[in-house]
């Protein structure tokens, strides 16, 4: 029989996540996206807001984000890819709405995730 370690505890790292894999978050993003369609005329093209963040729920987001940063030199190429260029303008974009992350790392990490759902709470979704 072994006693318990009295070591003591090291913290965990970070969970990092290489994709969006969070179903009913990506099925609010799908919506959220949808209704700037109308107002903004960002593209034809509807969103199936079926959880799985695709070529098109990721060519939907370069899109939307690129209005902001079109004028800077940070704007994305729209090709459908989530790479971690795509995330760090997102996680820039969250930030300039207020939304509190250590840095636009890049990567789909547990604060980039909180942020977004704080911010799709924020616009009704």
């Amino acid at each position: 029989f072994r006693s318990p370690c009295s070591c003591p505890s090291r913290p965990r790292p970070k969970k990092k996540f290489e994709n969006l894999t969070d179903v009913v978050l990506i099925v609010r993003l799908q919506k959220c996206l949808n209704s700037k369609w109308g107002p903004y005329q960002f593209r034809a093209k509807v969103l199936i807001p079926d959880g799985t963040f695709g070529k098109n729920t990721a060519k939907a987001v370069q899109v939307y984000l690129n209005q902001f940063f079109l004028e800077e030199d940070r704007a994305l190429e729209v090709d459908g890819t989530q790479n971690s260029l795509m995330v760090k303008t997102l996680q820039q974009y969250l930030m300039s709405k207020g939304h509190t992350l250590p840095a636009a790392t890049g990567a789909w990490d547990h604060e980039t995730i909180t942020a977004l759902k704080d911010y799709l709470k924020k616009e009704g979704f």
